[in-house]
């Protein structure tokens, strides 16, 4: 166990800020992005980007690739997602919209990268109107929104989950309403892809053991519903 003292004027000061709701890893170190926009090319257009950086409790900072806000203008759109986990520990992260995973080791080298071809396809017709009418919702104050550009494939990551193995759970369903069943690909620690696993309904992960998965479901009626399935492993995932 251990105790965090944050000073928020520092971190502000510092144009820093905690990378979402992942931003303490599983060994208890804490994630931070560097706001600003670093040189990479043009590669995220207008999106917003930051640079990642692991900091320990000791104050050790070490960089793990980039951080990369939603196209506020495109429908289904989504960030950047970060999961941690395994022993010994791996941080995953994953840019939308292409299928490209980032494993990194705890000291900032990038241990690989995970891509699947064929892992994107077209939203349906379901799909588009609920995400429309979402997106088109006049918000309490300030003017309506303007009308999202629709894409033509969805983009990869939806969530992400790194098993106790170091196994990288991708989920790739649309946001909640949006599905009949949720979808996560799975790969073992090597980056080799095993297989496709479908859940009912809007479902969320959180926590892959060596013989369970532990998440939640939401109903109809947005209740949530605590979920364990017994996993059963082949001998490399």
């Amino acid at each position: 166990m251990g105790e965090w003292r944050i000073d928020s004027s520092d971190l502000v000061a510092r144009e820093r800020a905690a990378c979402g709701p992942g931003a303490l890893l599983a060994d208890g170190s804490l994630l931070y992005c560097s706001v600003g926009r670093p040189e990479v090319g043009g590669r995220w257009g207008s999106r917003q980007v930051a640079r990642q950086l692991r900091v320990t409790p000791d104050g050790t900072e070490l960089p793990l690739g980039f951080y990369v806000g939603a196209d506020q203008g495109v429908l289904f759109s989504s960030g950047t997602w970060v999961a941690s986990g395994g022993l010994p520990m791996i941080v995953a992260v994953v840019n939308n919209p292409e299928y490209s995973v980032e494993v990194w080791s705890p000291e900032g080298r990038l241990m690989r990268i995970i891509r699947r071809l064929d892992g994107r396809r077209p939203p349906t017709e379901q799909e588009v109107e609920a995400a429309m009418e979402m997106a088109m919702r006049p918000p309490p104050m300030g003017p309506a929104p303007a009308r999202p550009e629709i894409p033509d494939l969805v983009p990869t990551a939806f969530g992400l989950t790194v098993g106790i193995r170091g196994d990288v759970w991708v989920r790739r369903a649309p946001a909640h309403g949006m599905q009949d069943e949720t979808v996560f690909d799975a790969f073992d620690r090597e980056g080799r892809f095993r297989g496709e696993f479908r859940f009912e309904g809007y479902f969320w992960l959180y926590e892959v053991g060596d013989d369970y998965l532990l998440g939640a479901r939401l109903d109809e009626l947005g209740v949530p519903h605590i979920q364990l399935h017994r996993l059963v492993r082949s001998s490399q995932l």
